[in-house]
């Protein structure tokens, strides 16, 4: 007899099983239903994740002052549009 994990449906484990294989070796069905799953479990991960408690957390609320008070500081340079599209072409060239 095969023991059984306790709130196991026994889904997840054949889910897990099929998953091992690489994507391009799966049939089109079966790579669609284990897409569908992980969707599945991505939307009622959001659907139960806390936002408020990251809202609240002190560095995240420090970091967000930090950054409004730099965009501040950004806008009242003299032709500060300019200088932001020039930065982001530098950085995109050099990306390249």
């Amino acid at each position: 007899m095969e023991a059984s994990n306790p709130g196991s449906d026994g889904k997840s484990k054949g889910t897990k099983q099929k998953s091992k294989k690489p994507a391009w070796s799966r049939p089109a069905d079966e790579q669609q239903g284990l897409e569908k799953e992980e969707d599945e479990e991505l939307l009622e991960y959001m659907g139960n994740l806390d936002l408020n408690s990251y809202v609240e957390d002190v560095e995240i609320k420090n970091l967000m002052e930090s950054l409004k008070a730099r965009i501040e500081s950004l806008k009242q340079e003299p032709d500060w549009r300019e200088k932001w599209k020039l930065r982001l072409k530098e950085k995109t060239e050099k990306r390249k």
